[in-house]
């Protein structure tokens, strides 16, 4: 299957990438509601009592919904009133001949429940209540999993917020604590297991509610710590940055909740920092246009021991996103969409010259409801 291109050729690593970024723009522009938005709109209405496991935002994935490589697992993600997708994902030698096909289903679930012993409020149920139980002010919400019931989690649920949750694996039980803002916002996640090991998560928030740092603190062999702070400007997210260092500290020091040691106390010249900054820029109709990534690794002794540069532009046509990026192997990435902008085929072409052939197909199969 040979093809003179004469259509600018995209470039990435993988398929995901595109796709996923692709359809995250489509998103931001899209003007006609789509299942996700209305859940959204249902999240941020009073009408609603939303029960989910509490997370902090993540600002970042509506413009870099590449780090997501499930985005089209979730039927959120598509346009329109969506009941089942299937695909078939298919890999070509250069002779036509098929190496591997696989086909897959996702079928739409409903989460939308009501039940007056937890709220008078119809509910979108994302942990799947098994069973409930009254504590006094607070509700313990069970889940069971499928297979096994020993493995289960148990929420507690207090003002319309989760503020505990027990979760027993096959292998270790973590309890985790949930500290709100009296603004409502989730500001820390503390998560200790069976041997003491703790996990800590926090956030801060600007006066507008806008996220600003979250910070992520897990002994693993020391302790690692990971700062990530986010800039913006006119309302768009024009940078973010992922600080994270792995600190060793000495026997015999105080006790003190790993979120609450001030690190710089153990820095050395052997300590050494990863650094992930993403620069976002924008057009003139405020659509992300251009995406700079830098990654090094350094400390004082060894200095920078590597750093690895990337740059994405993009360009916007009539429901087509192009993607640039050069790779020593080029690609060509073609997508066929339908009428309500959902993925009806993607074909991957890997490049010679001038000289195309169909390397990977995924082809999906949607179906509304009527």
């Amino acid at each position: 299957m040979k093809y003179n291109l004469s259509i600018k050729i995209v470039v990435l690593k993988n398929i995901i990438f595109l796709i996923v970024l692709f359809s995250s723009n489509l998103f931001l522009a899209q003007t006609r509601h789509s299942s996700i938005q209305e859940i959204t709109k249902k999240r941020n209405s009073n009408e609603f009592l939303v029960i989910e496991k509490p997370q902090f935002p993540a600002p970042e994935k509506e413009v870099l919904f590449f780090f997501s490589e499930s985005y089209f697992l979730n039927l959120q993600h598509y346009f329109g009133n969506v009941k089942e997708v299937q695909y078939a994902h298919t890999i070509y030698k250069l002779d036509k001949s098929i190496i591997s096909s696989d086909t897959s289903k996702i079928v739409y679930k409903n989460h939308q429940i009501k039940n007056l012993e937890i709220s008078a409020k119809p509910i979108l149920d994302f942990i799947g209540i098994d069973s409930i139980s009254k504590n006094k002010e607070t509700l313990q919400l069970f889940h069971f999993d499928e297979a096994a019931d020993y493995v289960h989690q148990v929420y507690e649920l207090k003002d319309d917020q989760i503020i505990h949750a027990t979760e027993n694996t096959n292998v270790l039980i973590y309890q985790t604590d949930y500290t709100y803002h009296k603004n409502r916002k989730l500001i820390k996640i503390s998560s200790t297991d069976d041997y003491g090991h703790e996990e800590i998560k926090t956030a801060t928030y600007n006066k507008n509610g806008r996220l600003m740092t979250k910070k992520f603190f897990n002994e693993n062999d020391g302790v690692h710590v990971l700062s990530i702070n986010y800039r913006y400007k006119n309302s768009l997210l024009v940078k973010v940055e992922r600080h994270e260092t792995v600190y060793f500290l000495p026997d015999g020091i105080e006790k003190k909740s790993i979120d609450k040691i001030d690190y710089s106390l153990y820095t050395d010249n052997e300590t050494f920092v990863q650094l992930n900054t993403v620069h976002l820029a924008y057009n003139e109709n405020s659509k992300l246009s251009a995406i700079t990534e830098i990654d090094k690794g350094f400390s004082k002794k060894e200095g920078v021991t590597y750093q690895k540069v990337r740059k994405f532009t993009l360009t916007y046509k009539p429901n087509k996103l192009l993607i640039i990026k050069s790779l020593k192997e080029k690609r060509a990435y073609e997508y066929v969409f339908d009428r309500f902008k959902n993925p009806k085929e993607i074909n991957v072409y890997l490049i010679d010259k001038k000289i195309a052939w169909l390397d990977k197909k995924i082809s999906f199969k949607i179906t509304y409801v009527e």
